[in-house]
């Protein structure tokens, strides 16, 4: 995220813990690229669902705010190695389902408390993980998942060039799949649910 665009601002990071209590502090310099230490950090998991906000403030050259910037993340460590997969150094299976934000009698527009209670239904199922419908997912789906702990596969197309009918996404795939693609990524990147990122559905280039 680009913040105020002066090139003399000083910038300045803070994390925040769920309660709003200063976990990690860098100090305000000309250089973008922060490192935070962390003493006691306490990792995301679908078990223990934990919570940071992190904020951005530029100053001036006398140490007025012009601009600031928050978002919340999460610390978790993620590793596939020939063994499979960990979460924060425990090997995990994943106990998923394909679920796509539709709701249904609802309808396709999204819905907070009806998403969440479809997530709170699957974990009462023993579901811990899903994978998103081919597209960008809405930005609550996300906000969601990482609050009630659930391990995100973020799925980016339904097709490639090959279509399946008339007019699905292949018509566009070949001048849009990589700010498509990037889009994705770049927006929900800070998102700890999300620990895979799928290219594809049924596709059937892979057919030839």
């Amino acid at each position: 995220t680009e913040l105020c665009g002066k090139d003399n601002a000083l910038f300045s990071a803070t994390l925040l813990d769920d309660g709003d209590n200063v976990v990690a502090i860098a100090k305000p310099s000309s250089d973008k690229d922060f490192s935070l230490t962390i003493p006691a950090p306490c990792p995301w998991s679908p078990e223990s669902p934990t919570l940071y906000k992190l904020r951005i403030d530029a100053q001036d050259a006398d140490g007025v705010l012009i601009d600031s910037y928050e978002l919340r993340t999460g610390l978790r460590v993620v590793e596939v190695t020939e063994e499979g997969f960990f979460l924060n150094g425990e090997k995990r299976k994943f106990k998923g389902a394909c679920l796509h934000h539709d709701l249904g009698p609802i309808g396709a527009a999204f819905n907070k408390d009806a998403f969440r209670r479809q997530l709170r239904i699957l974990r009462e199922c023993g579901c811990d993980s899903i994978r998103t419908a081919h597209n960008m997912p809405a930005p609550w789906q996300m906000d969601i998942c990482d609050e009630e702990g659930f391990l995100v596969m973020a799925e980016s197309f339904d097709v490639w060039y090959n279509a399946k009918c008339v007019n699905d996404y292949a018509k566009y795939f070949a001048d849009n799949w990589q700010q498509d693609l990037d889009g994705l990524i770049l927006y929900n990147r800070n998102h700890p649910s999300i620990v895979f990122w799928s290219v594809g559905n049924e596709s059937h280039d892979l057919d030839t």
